[in-house]
């Protein structure tokens, strides 16, 4: 059996487990510079040390260089990676933990956002829009509009469009595409939400058949090269309503786990595995609890 430390769960209709992995000391966040640099130098001292026991200062100051610059250099390599796993794994909370009608695909039209003030390629000024539109038509309109989308460059690697999921959309704002519209469109049972088209673009809107294909699809949007076009237009790697649910902390603490126990992912960081909500209590009963100690008495002499 293995004795683990887990964080579990409840994301949607299923249970996350995570285990997370002792963080290597050549990577240390949490630690300031001036500790990090005591550090090095007690580790350089040790490699720079000659077979009669004596440490010369300058192999000393080089190797201790050297190891502060691996530490920044994978402090750096790690930062981008880690805030791309924060932002799949929020996305997938998301599109599991609340309910959506549509899988949806925006895309901008030149001409109706310049109309508008600003270009394709300008995500940060079509988010503002967009939002403050969503404000206005539920104000004028009524809806419980949520959503959540991730941006995607076009070949062209500049303009945007997004892909997620929606909710709330009444039912007058969704229609069937005009005559001429592509035919992959009107065959596939697409639907058109009316009022976005007019005013912003080209929409296409799925009925949602499986939320958790549907939040792993959605997910796996956010890569590296979205993630640095994102940073350099000025926008988010996605965008949220508010309001929206978030997965539930359910346990924490050490288990004893079964012999064959597997992972799903297995990461730098830490291992995950999912599992049905109806597993929960067979996890549970896995709990390591630690002894309880024998208090000890003390008896005053007279």
């Amino acid at each position: 059996m293995a004795f683990r430390y887990l964080k579990i769960s409840a994301v949607g209709d299923r249970i996350k487990v995570v285990a997370p992995k002792s963080v290597s000391r050549f990577f240390l966040p949490g630690k300031a510079d001036a500790e990090a640099a005591v550090w090095a130098a007690s580790v350089a001292r040790e490699i720079a040390r000659s077979d009669d026991g004596s440490v010369c200062p300058a192999d000393a100051a080089a190797v201790a260089e050297a190891l502060l610059t691996e530490r920044e250099v994978k402090k750096a390599l790690t930062k981008g990676t880690t805030a791309i796993s924060r932002a799949r794994r929020r996305i997938y909370e998301a599109v599991a933990c609340n309910p959506w009608d549509w899988f949806v695909t925006l895309t901008l039209d030149a001409d109706k956002i310049a109309r508008r003030g600003y270009t394709r390629d300008d995500l940060a000024a079509w988010r503002a829009d967009f939002a403050q539109w969503l404000r206005n038509r539920r104000r004028l309109h009524g809806g419980a509009y949520a959503y959540c989308l991730v941006p995607e460059t076009h070949a062209d690697g500049r303009s945007w469009h997004m892909h997620g999921v929606l909710a709330g959309l009444p039912q007058n704002d969704i229609g069937d595409f005009p005559a001429g519209a592509p035919r992959d469109l009107i065959e596939g049972g697409y639907r058109n939400w009316m009022p976005f088209s007019d005013v912003f673009g080209y929409c296409s809107l799925a009925p949602i058949r499986d939320q958790g294909r549907c939040a792993s699809y959605i997910a796996k949007y956010v890569t590296k090269d979205a993630a640095r076009g994102v940073t350099a237009s000025g926008g988010h790697m996605y965008f949220i309503s508010r309001g929206l649910a978030a997965a539930q902390r359910l346990d924490e603490g050490y288990f004893l786990l079964p012999d064959g126990w597997t992972w799903d992912y297995g990461g730098e960081f830490a291992a995950v595995r999912w599992l049905p909500a109806a597993e929960l209590d067979q996890l549970r009963a896995l709990r390591w609890q630690e002894p309880e100690k024998e208090h000890e008495t003390c008896t005053l002499l007279p």
